[in-house]
């Protein structure tokens, strides 16, 4: 498609090429940032944020800064923490990478379209397997909770004199409980989720985005780099000591700044 295409301004395929590919970079951090701020924000913070800054102190204040900047991607504040840092790498990529005007109208349009259907897949496939995954997470969690709770119990009857029956967790939850079996659930959740996502982004693209084209998304391997932070627990629990060292928190967002900006280049790359 880039050797059909030049912008108003008569540059030549590769100059406009170009400049689509600096803009989507631009756009894509610019909106990953907007992400990570609003993540930030969703975090609970032990310190307001007026006692970060320390006068003449520029190291305690570097410190602050960085423990201040990190993100909670726990629960379902994490959810909404990574869908919108890839919502926005992917949006901002798109809508910065459209602002490069192309003189063959029907050709920049199909730019446009091939960008909004792989920031729609981009959303997606953070989105839906990340609900998955969090969902299962959720009754794993849920499950030790009641186990906690159950054994309290326990010890506050035994403690009165009341004895412990009735209180017993059941057999399939402590099953539940096992961390294989939450390895487990979110390997098959992320396969799942991806699986899912996959067929949404198809319908959206072919339905309502281009339906005279009809060709299905198909998953490629560097789509799983959305998924690190779920990858990684997986490594974890299977005694991988490097992985347990790894800043996942702090990659995330690059991750997605990364990924986001191949968005905007989708139209002038094919």
């Amino acid at each position: 498609m880039i050797e059909k295409i030049q912008n108003q301004n008569n540059q030549t395929p590769d100059q406009y090429q170009k400049k689509v590919n600096k803009r989507s970079v631009i756009g894509s951090i610019a909106g990953v940032s907007v992400g990570l701020i609003a993540s930030i924000a969703l975090s609970k913070k032990a310190m307001p944020l007026k006692d970060v800054f320390i006068k003449n102190d520029f190291k305690a204040t570097a410190k602050n800064i960085f423990d201040y900047t990190k993100v909670d991607y726990e629960g379902f504040r994490g959810f909404l923490a990574m869908t919108m840092q890839a919502a926005g790498a992917a949006f901002g990529s798109l809508f910065a990478a459209s602002t490069v005007k192309a003189d063959n109208k029907e050709e920049g349009d199909k730019d446009k379209k091939a960008r909004l259907k792989e920031a729609i897949f981009m959303t997606n496939n953070v989105l839906i397997p990340t609900a998955f995954v969090k969902t299962i997470e959720h009754l794993h969690e849920k499950n030790i909770d009641s186990i906690e709770a159950a054994k309290k119990i326990k010890e506050l009857r035994k403690s009165t004199g009341r004895g412990a029956m009735g209180v017993e967790p059941g057999k399939i939850r402590m099953f539940m409980t096992n961390k294989y079996l939450k390895t487990a659930g979110i390997a098959l959740g992320l396969i799942a989720g991806m699986i899912t996502s996959l067929s949404v982004t198809n319908t959206i693209n072919n339905k309502y985005i281009e339906k005279e084209d009809g060709v299905d998304k198909k998953m490629r391997p560097l789509d799983f780099i959305y998924h690190v932070d779920d990858i990684i627990p997986i490594l974890i629990s299977s005694k991988n000591p490097i992985c347990e060292k790894l800043p996942i928190d702090r990659v995330l967002p690059l991750i997605y700044g990364f990924m986001g900006s191949k968005v905007g280049k989708e139209g002038a790359e094919e």
